[in-house]
């Protein structure tokens, strides 16, 4: 099997011991719908840095081991981040709910749930979470389930960023109506990052659609082409936590992103 294989089978037996200890009836009874603000986060004037608060990978391995959430998002919030992406995902990232909980509750920016997301029920979980937002990789997603599961984010009022690697995948999540498309320039199969991915892909731009560059941006000229090219959010999470202070290299990040994208526009 492949990593992203590797991964999809663990969360399914994970996801199944979940559904045990808490049934879908019973979660659904603390939830109450507000209103998304991912997307409009994003659509903000400008190049959006989406920042993103990761522990570990399989690729990276050990990123920040004892990051703290608390200090980390709030550095990103002074900083200038429109919006979070923090993983959840346990084995494979040490992510938590925790995190995401505490994330949202110091930082007061909209969230991104970073998970590798198959089922309704994750996407409740996310909502009564506090997410804004849920990640759907369309590479582990059949057509039906990435429909039924663009449908239960509406209803539930969560944005969806549907993650691309290819031109396939970028042709299904436009047909599904995709509000935010994530280009990752990271190989889920292989692992293996190209920042080309994302330029190649934005020849597939529909022109309404937005479009978040993920993976491998470490540098504010990179982004700057890519912004140019038609991305409007930059994801980043490694580049930033391997800071000794990530807060302070977003801003400087940021400063530079904007007199570079004030020169090309």
């Amino acid at each position: 099997m492949n990593a992203l294989q590797q991964i999809f089978a663990h969360k399914k037996r994970e996801l199944e011991a979940t559904k045990r200890l808490l049934p879908m009836t019973a979660m659904l009874r603390s939830l109450s719908v507000t209103p998304p603000s991912f997307l409009s986060a994003l659509k903000k004037p400008g190049a959006a840095v989406v920042a993103e608060f990761k522990r570990a990978s399989p690729s990276e391995g050990v990123i920040s081991a004892n990051g703290d959430v608390e200090q980390i998002v709030s550095g990103y919030a002074s900083a200038g981040a429109v919006a979070l992406s923090v993983l959840t995902e346990k084995r494979f990232f040490a992510g938590s709910a925790e995190d995401l909980k505490r994330a949202k509750k110091v930082s007061g920016l909209p969230v991104l749930r970073k998970d590798f997301i198959f089922d309704q029920y994750q996407i409740l979980e996310a909502k009564s979470w506090g997410a804004d937002a849920v990640l759907l990789i369309a590479a582990m997603l059949s057509d039906a389930k990435l429909s039924t599961l663009l449908q239960a984010g509406r209803k539930w009022a969560l944005d969806a960023v549907v993650e691309v690697h290819n031109k396939g995948e970028l042709e299904r999540a436009l047909a599904f109506g995709a509000d935010i498309v994530g280009v990752n320039n990271r190989d889920l199969k292989t692992m293996r990052v190209d920042v080309r991915t994302s330029f190649e892909l934005a020849e597939g731009m529909d022109g309404h659609t937005v479009f978040v560059s993920e993976s491998g941006i470490e540098s504010p000229q990179v982004a700057a082409e890519l912004f140019a090219a038609g991305y409007k959010g930059f994801l980043i999470g490694t580049h930033f936590m391997r800071q000794p202070e990530p807060g302070k290299e977003l801003k400087r990040f940021l400063a530079e992103l904007k007199k570079l994208t004030h020169v090309k526009n």
